[in-house]
């Protein structure tokens, strides 16, 4: 049975590494809150489909960050540099997704 745990990242094949630089990621402001105890109280809820951010490059093009599942935001991302999102070393959310999303991105096993 999966931990409903998920890590939110940019894929490798984002138009923002399509021969362009990441000069900023912002994500949103409600997402940060104060995250405590077993039943993660404080943590601010996304639906899939949410905007949670955007990314801007280095030759000012604008990309929405929208979330792909539901659930709580456990901790944003610290390390948003481009080289770490390329190689994959940073992330931008990680997410406690609710089972019904879980089953969804599984492909419902």
């Amino acid at each position: 049975s999966p931990n409903h745990v998920c890590v939110v990242r940019l894929a490798a094949t984002h138009p923002c590494f399509d021969g362009r630089r990441v000069s900023s990621v912002t994500l949103a402001s409600h997402l940060g809150g104060n995250v405590s105890g077993k039943k993660k109280k404080g943590a601010a809820h996304v639906d899939a489909g949410d905007d949670v951010g955007e990314v801007v490059c280095d030759d000012g093009a604008r990309f929405p960050l929208v979330a792909g599942v539901r659930g709580r935001v456990l901790e944003r991302g610290a390390r948003l540099a481009h080289d770490d999102l390329l190689r994959r070393e940073g992330f931008l959310l990680i997410v406690l997704a609710t089972a019904k999303d879980v089953e969804r991105l599984l492909g419902g096993r």
